[in-house]
């Protein structure tokens, strides 16, 4: 049985989403704690390229003993943050969205090219290389993570 850490929404319900290109580490996250928080992010940028979605990656870090489910993404620049799947396009299919991921206790969630990645849409102003964008994740419990993602340019 696979564990189901990203959910979307489907017709205003909640199914699974299988996790293609998802990595997830056996690593207790505890030994890449920077601090007491329940989650870390680490490691965070968006890279731009012209007439492509703004894409975010990074590592998130569950420092405690039980689940925790992510219920939102923010950033300012952007009209919406949501998680998304990548290629899907490719494939001639819409690429699957959520604001919603389960993250394992004491486990590492590692979000790269390829795979599952930060989708800044409709994004309120040109960003640039070297430009920084605050991002905020919302537990369920009401509690969020702040961290800043520095904005690299890409050619490929």
């Amino acid at each position: 049985m696979r564990p189901s850490f990203i959910r979307e929404r489907a017709g205003g319900a909640l199914r699974a989403m299988a996790c293609l290109g998802l990595a997830w580490l056996a690593a207790p996250a505890a030994a890449h704690a920077e601090n007491d928080a329940p989650v870390t992010i680490t490691g965070g940028y968006f890279a731009i390229r012209p007439h492509m979605v703004i894409r975010g990656f990074f590592t998130l870090h569950n420092n405690t003993g039980a689940p925790l489910l992510i219920t939102g993404w923010k950033a300012p620049v952007c009209g919406q943050l949501v998680l998304q799947e990548a290629g899907a396009s490719v494939y001639g299919r819409k690429p699957r969205t959520s604001d919603y991921l389960t993250v394992p206790a004491k486990r590492t969630m590692i979000f790269t090219r390829g795979g599952y990645h930060l989708a800044c849409e409709m994004p309120q102003h040109e960003l640039h290389d070297g430009d920084t964008i605050p991002v905020t994740a919302t537990l369920r419990s009401g509690a969020t993570i702040k961290t800043d993602f520095p904005v690299r340019a890409e050619d490929r």
